[in-house]
């Protein structure tokens, strides 16, 4: 958007009136009189610039106002429009001094120039008013060439009928405009040349100008991207004015250090890179156009000139006497083929049948040679080739060995030597042990050699581990696998390496391979855990006691409170728990123990094993609740008195001393409320 350039008019002490600016135009005159076609006020376009406006004219209506002077078709003189909120449509026309008017001119909305927007102060058709931010656009409009002026008319006014608009069409003012004096300078500047690929602006650009290239194009600049001469024709209100530049473009950079080359030792290469205008940088910072190479190496150089920079490298070999040496001439084996190489750095072959090469195959008996030929000169060498039937030689296939056995092998021949991988010498060679084994035999000249690959196989491996239980959610697979068995078989007939147990039995498995059978079994049992309870939920009784006993031989417990123990003794209500682990066996069980006024209860075991265990190595009461004292005494077979004492809930009869069997017991007590009881029953006692 262009930037609105306004100056305020000044009264001088004359009474003369300052020329204001607008977008970098002298405004010389503004309305002092106009008609609006509704009758309403015309101070919104009277005067230079401000920010009044009229709005929203009816479609063909019309207004005219007049100068305050009235102005020839002079250098410099011209019509400016000013509109607001939008670019409009317009038909104008001039009106003479003396009467009359101009030849019409339409302005359309594309002609329009907009400025710096501005709050407006507007006057509608019905002469109601307001105010608010929009745009601001300005027309410019030639007498001559808008109007058609001659030099001996005078524009006193302006007639302006509105047009139909995207908007409504509006009016901010109207001005004559005094153009400042022509720059009469137009220069392209001097002929030039580019870079391949540039480009070059021509700016011809002079005020109020008019514009001709050589292509008929009209605008103020030109995009120059081809070479050639290129011309322009500007008229200006002062004067036609012509100028012309010819470019062209610089050729490519041309830059090659040459081929990578191969140089004797002692010789040196000079590299040149000279172009005009250049500057270099060698890979060594160098900065000369040329550098001379004395050594191997790779070489680069970089160089810049106004329009391009390029860079180029070669690789320089330097090289001594060439080394040949096609060897002894020899003996082959019929069938068999020899590689000779000549192979030289940086150098030419050619072989006795014209071949070039670096290498030659022999296939068949004769006289070979060979010329090198490489910076330092030129070398030959010859090998003389003869061929020898093959004698046989078969170590036989690839085999496996049983840990212990030994392979014999016996390559004899004869005239013939051998040598094992070992060194040794023999026709024979026994194997003990897995290996790769060959050799060497050789007759009449020609040596034919035989691997053989032995690998050591055990008896299989099997362990299916020790005896377990099978849990009730788990299951189990039995895993024979065994890298050096071939086949399996099960107590099933099943021939997979593993086997799923799907219940408590015996399995076994076979494992064979070339050097025999091993056979492992396993017995897996019921889940031991099956069917575990801990029984109703107990009940205490008054100050009474519960031992509950969940022993399991091997197995790991864990009660609700971290208790760890078989047995935990219960003495008051509550929510109890345990979990039982045997190998990957598990199981839980709960109960919730209460407590009740159960009277006077007493129950003792029937069976004990003081073996020092700690599981049952007392005889105790099971439970024994409201007594206050009781005497236990028990008998053997015979009706010996083994034991008598008092009977308390932890404390009984340990069997100490006593021989495994049967005994009698009677147990009396006084209960809480002092009445004396008695009872008796059998035990057995076992280690």
């Amino acid at each position: 958007m262009r930037t609105l350039l306004l100056t305020f008019a000044c009264t001088l002490g004359t009474g003369a009136v300052v020329a204001q600016q607008l977008e970098g135009y002298t405004l010389a005159d503004a309305l002092v009189s106009a008609v609006h076609p509704n009758g309403c006020s015309a101070q919104n376009v009277l005067g230079f610039p401000d920010t009044r406006t009229w709005v929203n004219m009816q479609s063909n209506s019309v207004m005219t106002g007049l100068f305050a002077s009235t102005w020839p078709d002079e250098l410099g003189n011209d019509l400016m429009l000013e509109t607001s909120f939008h670019a409009d449509n317009y038909t104008v026309r001039l009106i003479l001094e003396g009467g009359g008017f101009s030849a019409a001119h339409s302005v359309v909305q594309q002609d329009w120039i907009r400025i710096q927007d501005v709050e407006w102060l507007y006057l509608f058709t019905d002469c109601s008013g307001g105010f608010g931010p929009s745009e601001r656009h300005i027309v410019l409009l030639d007498f001559d060439a808008a109007f058609g002026l001659l030099p001996s008319q005078r524009v006193a006014g302006v007639e302006i009928t509105f047009l139909p608009t995207g908007g409504v069409p509006d009016l901010a003012g109207a001005y004559i405009i005094e153009v400042e004096p022509c720059d009469s300078v137009l220069s392209l500047g001097p002929d030039t040349t580019l870079c391949a690929g540039a480009e070059l602006l021509l700016d011809a650009s002079l005020a109020f100008g008019e514009y001709l290239w050589q292509d008929n194009s009209t605008g103020p600049t030109y995009t120059v991207t081809t070479a050639g001469t290129y011309a322009v024709r500007v008229i200006t209100p002062c004067d036609t004015l012509t100028d012309s530049i010819t470019v062209s473009y610089a050729e490519s950079l041309l830059l090659d250090l040459g081929p990578d080359t191969a140089l004797c030792s002692g010789a040196e290469l000079v590299l040149d890179a000279t172009v005009a205008d250049g500057t270099y940088r060698w890979q060594d910072g160098s900065t000369g156009p040329t550098y001379t190479v004395s050594s191997s190496g790779l070489y680069h150089v970089t160089v810049t000139t106004s329009c391009e920079v390029r860079s180029d490298s070669i690789t320089v070999y330097f090289t001594s006497d060439a080394v040949l040496e096609l060897g002894n001439d020899t003996a082959l084996c019929v069938g068999d083929q020899l590689v000779l190489d000549a192979t030289n750095t940086a150098a030419s072959y050619s072989w006795q049948d014209g071949s070039t090469n670096s290498t030659y195959t022999v296939t068949e008996a004769g006289l070979y040679r060979v010329s090198v030929q490489n910076p330092c000169g030129t070398y030959t060498d010859s090998i003389a080739v003869d061929y020898a039937p093959r004698p046989p030689l078969d170590l036989g296939d690839d085999r496996s060995l049983c840990t212990g056995d030994t392979i014999l092998l016996d390559v004899s021949t004869d005239m013939a030597t051998y040598r094992w991988q070992d060194n040794s010498s023999a026709p024979t060679y026994s194997i003990v042990q897995g290996g790769t084994y060959w050799v060497a035999l050789s007759l009449l000249g020609c040596t034919v050699r035989d691997t053989l690959e032995v690998a050591e196989l055990p008896l299989p491996v099997v362990d299916l581990g020790p005896d377990r239980s099978i849990c009730s959610a788990a299951v189990i697979v039995l895993d024979a696998t065994s890298p050096d068995s071939d086949a399996y078989r099960w107590q099933d007939g099943s021939t997979d390496p593993t086997f799923t147990v799907p219940a408590a039995s015996l399995y076994w498995v076979e494992l064979s391979n070339d050097c025999g059978v091993a056979s492992d079994s396993i017995r897996i049992t019921e889940d031991p855990l099956l069917g575990f309870d801990l029984g109703p939920d107990p009940v205490l009784c008054d100050g009474g006691e519960l031992l509950v006993d969940v022993t399991i031989p091997g197995a790991s417990y864990l009660w609700q409170d971290g208790s760890t123990l078989p047995r935990y003794l219960i003495t008051m209500a509550g929510q109890y728990s345990v979990e039982i682990t045997l190998g990957v066996c598990f199981t839980a069980d709960a109960f919730t123990a209460t407590e009740a006024d159960c009277g006077v209860a007493l129950r003792m075991p029937n069976v004990f094993s003081p073996n020092n265990d700690g599981l049952n190595d007392q005889f105790v009461p099971l439970e024994m609740k409201s007594i206050s004292s009781a005497t236990l005494t028990v008998y053997d077979r015979w009706g010996l008195v083994v034991h008598s004492a008092a009977l308390r809930n932890r404390s009984g009869w340990n069997g100490q001393g006593m021989p495994e069997g049967t005994y009698y017991w009677v147990v009396e007590y006084v209960d809480r409320y002092g009445t004396a009881l008695r009872q008796h029953g059998y035990l057995t006692l076992l280690r």
